[in-house]
């Protein structure tokens, strides 16, 4: 069992994740999970260098890309993805339900459509970065949500 510590800001990411996945039918554990990958739960986490800042920038708890979170419909400022948490929540649990065949039932799923656009962990070559680098690390994350649960 693996237990982390959490300051407020990441027990309010982490319950607006648990109501955007509930309103979009995606695996709260799942959202939590790769909200974990992605920031440790830092609502004001942003990236705008390398291959982010040529999309725009990662935003947010989720490290939504400008150029992702546009192409789902997100009009409003990126900067806004950094401080109110059920607006990142909402926009990451739309993204992952959008997914063809519907909402990702694994956390390996999940991490290739969020990580590399493909629908399935199968579609990832043996040596592709997701399948070595980031599903490893969602499903640590995974075990780390199920094992620190936070409830309202």
């Amino acid at each position: 069992m693996v237990v982390v510590s959490m300051n407020a800001e990441q027990r309010r990411v982490r319950l607006a994740a648990q109501r955007a996945a509930r309103d979009w039918r995606v695996n709260p554990d799942i959202l939590e999970a790769l909200g974990y990958v992605e920031s440790r739960w830092r609502l004001s986490a942003v990236n705008k260098s390398g291959a982010d800042g040529e999309r725009g920038g990662s935003w947010g708890p989720f490290q939504l890309s400008e150029k992702t979170a546009r192409a789902y419909g997100y009009l409003g400022p990126m900067a806004d993805l950094t401080t109110d948490p059920d607006l990142a929540a909402g926009w990451a649990a739309r993204i992952l339900a959008a997914r063809p065949g519907g909402p990702p039932q694994t956390v390996e799923d999940a991490a290739a459509w969020w990580n590399a656009g493909r629908t399935s962990f199968a579609q990832l070559g043996p040596a592709h970065i997701t399948r070595t680098d980031y599903v490893p690390k969602a499903l640590a994350a995974l075990s780390i949500v199920r094992s620190s649960p936070v409830a309202a």
